[in-house]
Formats: structure tokens, sequence, C-alpha cells
């Protein structure tokens, strides 16, 4: 039974086997899966729906590129498909596809002016060279899981963090549940480092969404339906300050990065980057070669369910 492979609730945090194991539950093995084969198949549609009936509930499955919408676009669309089976009218969309064209400081094509840019944001994302290309992402080999965290575990170490804060005399220091999640995930990615005198400065990264933070798209409709997220990056930690720091120090540390550089200002300089990036056909790069990385995207602020004990959904990547 189909029932039988999905991974259970748990009263504590635990792992489970990756999405590629159950992914044929919830999208049709003809689908793409990437762009390449999408591509090669030109009469499959855009959108592509795969019902999978269980005893006790129905599951839609729904897949669309990545190119045509981040996960926040997805959210709309299943807004306005909900509206619409409710007799209401779907939010608008911006007329304008390519709204954040306009978007982005103009990479400098000097040495100096890179320099300068650099100094500028607090962001430690850059643009690789031609020599460094993809490779240290390419070269990856790729392990999935999926972690089950309970809210009341989230909750737990949130209230931890604001006692630790009072005691230090951050009466005033908040931090939030994708805060708290994040930190977690990065200690648990310590556990790879035994060492507690490994210096080696670590870079924690994570995907934050443009909507309602730059002017150009303000949170009420019209809707964005595209992609409108960049990347935020924690200043480079040693790997042996991190190890003795709190779940609490790290996401207040988390917080203290989106505060600073979610600004319009320094939001405009970090597309400056993914545009490069892009323009070249490379990955932004976050951390150098002497340095390690965690990548975190997350969605938990989309609370597409009302059962707050599993709305929280994440996808996780690591670079190391």
């Amino acid at each position: 039974m189909p029932q039988d492979i999905l991974p259970k609730r748990t009263a504590k945090l635990s792992i489970h086997p990756g999405y590629q194991n159950i992914q044929h539950l919830f999208r049709s093995p003809t689908s793409p899966r990437t762009v390449t084969e999408l591509l090669a198949l030109p009469d499959h549609p855009i959108i592509a729906l795969h019902l999978t009936m269980f005893a006790d509930v129905t599951c839609i499955g729904f897949s669309i590129p990545h190119c045509f919408a981040d996960m926040l676009g997805v959210g709309i669309i299943l807004d306005a498909w909900c509206a619409v089976l409710a007799g209401n009218a779907p939010p608008p969309l911006y007329e304008e596809d390519n709204i954040l064209a306009s978007f982005g400081a103009v990479y400098p094509e000097t040495e100096e002016g890179v320099r300068r840019l650099r100094e500028k944001k607090l962001s430690s994302m850059q643009v690789p060279s031609a020599e460094e290309g993809n490779v240290g992402y390419d070269a990856i080999q790729e392990e999935e899981r999926m972690l089950f965290v309970p809210c009341k575990v989230i909750e737990k170490y949130r209230a931890e963090g604001f006692h630790e804060f009072r005691a230090r005399g951050l009466a005033d220091a908040w931090i939030g549940e994708h805060d708290v999640l994040t930190a977690m995930l990065m200690k648990l990615n310590l556990s790879q480092y035994p060492s507690t005198a490994n210096d080696t400065p670590h870079v924690m990264a994570f995907t934050a969404n443009l909507r309602g933070r730059i002017p150009l798209l303000p949170e009420s409709p019209p809707v964005y339906l595209h992609n409108a997220v960049t990347i935020m990056t924690v200043r480079p930690i040693p790997i042996c300050e991190l190890k003795g720091m709190s779940i609490g120090q790290i996401a207040l540390r988390i917080r203290e990065t989106i505060i600073s550089q979610r600004t319009p200002d320094e939001l405009e300089h970090t597309m400056c980057i993914m545009k490069e990036t892009a323009r070249l056909g490379r990955s932004p790069r976050f951390f150098d070669s002497t340095q390690r990385g965690f990548m975190v995207s997350s969605w938990v602020s989309k609370e597409w369910m009302s059962d707050r004990q599993s709305r929280m959904a994440w996808r996780v990547g690591v670079s190391s």
C-alpha cells in the first residue's frame, strides 16, 4: 500500500529516506524533470497534475518548471485555482512579466569596481571566475533525506533562545521559527566536523523572498507569479566558534543577517550578483575554496495547511 512507504510523524526529530523514494506517488514517471527534458517534449504541458488516491485522502501532485515560478509563485497558482473553484475571481497578476529586469545595480566591468561592490555589500555572495565555473557545485554527489521536526521542538529551542537572550541582557532580541530551524540544521551539519579546534570559516546561506521587500513588488495585489528570490549569507564564522554557539545564538546571528540584508539597497546589490551569474551561466558562489558552506531554502511562511504541526516544508541542500 502507498501509505506503508510514506514517512510517519514522530514525537521527536526524525530522518527519513529522500523524496526520490516516494516521488512516483506525486508525479507521473513521464513528467520531465529538467528543462532539457521539457524542451525535448514540445507537446508536454507546462503545468502537470498527478492524482494519487489514498484510503482517506486524495493527493494532487503539482509540477511546473522552476524557471516559471518559485514556491511562492506555485502558492499563487494554487490560491488562484482554489478561488476559481470556490466561484471567486483569482488575484490580478502584473502585466509585465519581466518586472525585475530593471532591479539590480549594473555589475562593474573593472576589478576595482568589483572590489568596491564587495566592500559595499554585506552578503558574501560572489560571481565565480571562468576558471571556477560551477565545479564547486556540479562535482558534489548529492544525498537527499527528509527531516521531520515537530513544531513543539522548534518552540522549545525558541523559548530557550529567548531565555538566554534575557540572561545576557538582550531583552529586545527576537528570533522566528525559520531562524531556529535553520540553526538546528546548522548544528546537525556541524556534526561532520568532530574537531573543536577546526578554524575553517563556515558560511550559512539561505533564500529570501523579494515580495513585499522592494518597491517594485509590494505585498498587496497584483501578485508576482515568477521567481522573486535572492540569497542572504551570514558572514564566515570559524567552525570551532560555531560548535560552541547555542541554537539560540546561531538563530540570532541569522535574524541579524536578515534584518541587515533585506533593505532595498542591499537587495539591489545582491540582485546585481545574481543577474551576472545568470548571464554567465554560472551558479552564485557564497563561500571560497578554503571555506565551507551550508545552504537552506525555506518556505515556512507560506502556510498552505491549517494544521500547524504539519505545515513546515523544507528543502535543504548542503555544499561542503
